[in-house]
């Protein structure tokens, strides 16, 4: 990710409709997983460390995070370190619950190589909840700037999970009601811009508008818990270690 991303991200992900509808999302599945509140979870690439916070306070477990680039601030909340996802510094079996946010899809990252690491550190009946954008051909400008070479479907992450030994449980798109909207901008991004210097689409926004967005997104958070979309800008994944 360019380096100004990574501070727009620390300026936006706390109010951002989008940081805030994902994060949402994917912290609903994991407590509907039930894992044990004493548990010790891992996200892998963890960027400024929010969603690692984030977890522990949600979940009660013991929080660690690593990313390839220090960008956090100190806390007591969770345990952050640099690293590569392509090699975790954790031993064997060392973590209840893997999660790893828009990771495999970046330039740096071997995603078989990742995810395979990933399988590695978690326990046995241990979960990987994993988040990747969607579909190659949304590859626009945005993507330039985070460093993101690669969108997935469904079936080539059904493909990676079993390439790495694990059982796959649960496979949904998200932000299906704003992926016509979503998939417009950024094939009109890939058209119009020309800037030398690629920013995300993440920028600020009216706050009424940044609530209607979100308003939107937390009435699919509800149908989530009861069935699974086929189509959107994200694919969320949840797996298990047998």
């Amino acid at each position: 990710m360019e380096s100004h991303e990574y501070q727009t991200m620390a300026r936006h992900e706390r109010t951002y409709w989008w940081y805030r509808a994902q994060r949402g999302m994917i912290l609903d599945e994991i407590v509907r997983l039930a894992g044990s509140p004493s548990g010790r979870s891992l996200d892998v690439g963890c960027g400024t460390g929010f969603f690692a916070r984030e977890l522990a306070s949600r979940t009660g477990h013991d929080a660690w995070g690593i990313d390839v680039t220090r960008t956090w601030e100190d806390s007591t909340d969770a345990q952050l370190h640099v690293a590569s996802a392509n090699a975790l510094p954790f031993v064997d079996e060392t973590f209840s619950l893997v999660t790893s946010v828009d990771v495999i899809c970046c330039a740096e990252v071997d995603p078989v190589l990742a995810v395979r690491e990933m399988s590695r550190v978690l326990n046995r009946d241990g979960h990987l909840v994993l988040a990747v954008p969607a579909y190659q051909w949304m590859r626009s400008v945005h993507d330039e700037a985070v460093h993101c070479v690669r969108r997935f479907n469904r079936d080539a992450i059904a493909a990676i999970v079993r390439q790495t030994g694990l059982s796959l449980i649960r496979s949904t798109y998200l932000f299906p009601s704003l992926f016509p909207i979503m998939a417009a901008v950024r094939l009109g991004r890939r058209i119009l811009d020309r800037s030398t210097t690629p920013t995300s689409d993440i920028r600020p926004i009216p706050r009424p508008l940044n609530e209607a967005l979100f308003q939107v997104c937390e009435l699919e958070r509800v149908l989530l818990a009861r069935v699974g979309f086929p189509f959107g800008s994200t694919l969320l994944t949840v797996a298990r270690k047998p």
